[in-house]
């Protein structure tokens, strides 16, 4: 089974939460037999030529530069690129992308859609560009022949607002591997156990901006906040948390990381915060989960479907309701019940296995019965 993927910057150590979900699940797809190619955007690869990654096929096409018009130009070349490969189906990410769905239907190919999120509830679009994420969900939802969400919240919205039924695949996250080592920290002036994290790409609806302001105001004695994630470009967001950052030397932009220096960061940190104003199902939270760190999320759907108890949660855009929450974990002595409810909580997320059986699943039954595995 050929298999065609679009709609995500790439899968070779990219960040954002798409392309961790892809990165997780594709190989493992390519280890069940599909042949799986992934169209990504060429500045985001390591090399402009076709390559392999672990097993997947890595073509990378270009994309002009620029907030909005990057995703949909990726996805319309990518498209026509299919149309001329004819895979037996292929798997669109995001609301974006997800315009392309009916043009893909008029090329006689099977589509699958992935429903990572409600893009144009992030503050960062304007209104003509939430309008075009919302005519992108229609199309998607519409003209698919499948639709994957990875939340309960975001079928029981999709399956109200458009009458289409959808399946439910949450994200999954890899086994954690804690590290004793500290070189990292070292070079960050960092103490073990004694920092805040947050891992996610600096942008508006992640909430730097109001993590800095809610660590500053905790005034916590000998701790710090690490912000992980890096920016595709400098924006007045990014501009806005670069300066508030600059008036704490408390804080720390420690840059885009992964492999073994983000498995560092995670393995000692205090206590792990996501003030998102939305989420599909954030990986990082549950990566965070995975080190059985003590979480503190806004009480966002998406968030409060990881059933937490409600003292790990705080009003979304509350500077000072998370401000108290932070400085209630840091004071909290029962880190064992902590790591404990973390363990537990983990157990109900599927391993990506699953999430790789599952979509499988839905291939062959999207994809025609004569090339069915």
């Amino acid at each position: 089974m050929h298999v065609i993927a679009l709609g995500f910057r790439g899968i070779d150590s990219v960040e954002g939460g798409i392309e961790t979900h892809a990165q997780a699940l594709y190989p493992l797809l390519a280890q069940m037999g599909c042949k799986v190619e992934v169209l990504s955007r060429r500045r985001h690869s390591p090399t402009k030529v076709r390559h392999e990654f672990r097993g997947v096929h890595v073509t990378p096409l270009w994309a002009p530069r620029g907030k909005g018009i990057e995703a949909f130009v990726h996805s319309l070349i990518g498209l026509f690129y299919a149309a001329f490969k004819r895979p037996d189906l292929i798997h669109i990410h995001g609301i974006g992308p997800a315009l392309m769905a009916p043009l893909a239907r008029l090329a006689r190919l099977p589509v699958v859609i992935t429903h990572h999120g409600q893009d144009y509830d992030a503050a960062k679009w304007g209104g003509f560009a939430q309008w075009v994420l919302r005519t992108g969900e229609w199309a998607g939802v519409t003209f698919a022949n499948q639709r994957i969400v990875v939340s309960e919240q975001l079928r029981a919205s999709v399956e109200t607002r458009f009458k289409r039924e959808c399946i439910v695949i949450r994200n999954s996250v890899a086994a954690a591997r804690p590290t004793p080592e500290t070189t990292l920290l070292s070079s960050l002036g960092l103490t073990s156990r004694r920092y805040v994290i947050e891992v996610a790409r600096f942008t508006e609806h992640k909430g730097q901006d109001l993590l800095i302001r809610a660590f500053s105001k905790a005034r916590l004695n000998n701790w710090k906040l690490v912000l992980v994630g890096g920016a595709d470009r400098l924006d007045p967001f990014n501009a806005r948390v670069n300066e508030l950052a600059s008036k704490n030397d408390n804080v720390v932009l420690a840059g885009f990381r992964t492999g073994n220096e983000l498995a560092e960061l995670y393995s000692h940190a205090g206590m792990f915060v996501l003030p998102s104003s939305y989420e599909g199902m954030p990986i990082a939270a549950l990566e965070a989960l995975s080190y059985r760190l003590p979480v503190i999320l806004s009480d966002i759907p998406a968030h409060i479907e990881l059933a937490l108890p409600p003292s790990h949660y705080f009003k979304s855009q509350d500077c000072d309701a998370l401000s108290d929450r932070i400085i209630a974990m840091a004071e909290s002595c029962d880190r064992a019940g902590i790591r404990e409810l973390m363990a537990r909580i983990l157990k109900s997320i599927p391993d990506w296995n699953e999430v790789a059986q599952r979509t499988l699943e839905v291939y062959r039954a999207v994809a025609p019965p004569r090339d069915r595995l």
